[in-house]
């Protein structure tokens, strides 16, 4: 995203623990680019020469929004060996639910639910 010949890539933050990156309108990277991960590195100073740099696990771009099937939704189930859809339920200590084939994934590009 950075341009490392003309443009400053590392930006103090202080004690900050959380950052934007907002894209410029103009010019070479005015958007990310679809199926390419994106990873921030944070370098953190403990003195005047003592450092370390961190990396996030990375973030991919993708062209459209996930997919959500018109035909299929969320289940809630009596347990997690179950299939049927059950509108409620009398135990008081556990709740189970399904999205199996809600979500179609047709590039296998869904790496985690959260």
């Amino acid at each position: 995203v950075f341009d490392t010949s003309t443009e400053q890539i590392w930006h103090d933050v202080g004690r900050r623990t959380s950052a934007v990156l907002t894209l410029p309108r103009e010019g070479t990277y005015t958007s990310l680019e679809p199926r390419v991960t994106y990873i921030w590195y944070v370098r953190a100073w403990y003195s005047r020469n003592d450092f370390a740099i961190f990396t996030s696990n990375g973030v991919r771009s993708l062209p459209l929004p996930p997919q959500v099937s018109a035909s299929r939704k969320v289940k809630d189930l009596e347990n997690v060996s179950t299939s049927k859809d059950k509108d409620f339920t009398s135990n008081p200590t556990m709740i189970a639910f399904s999205w199996d084939n809600v979500f179609p994934d047709p590039f296998g590009e869904i790496n985690n639910y959260q």
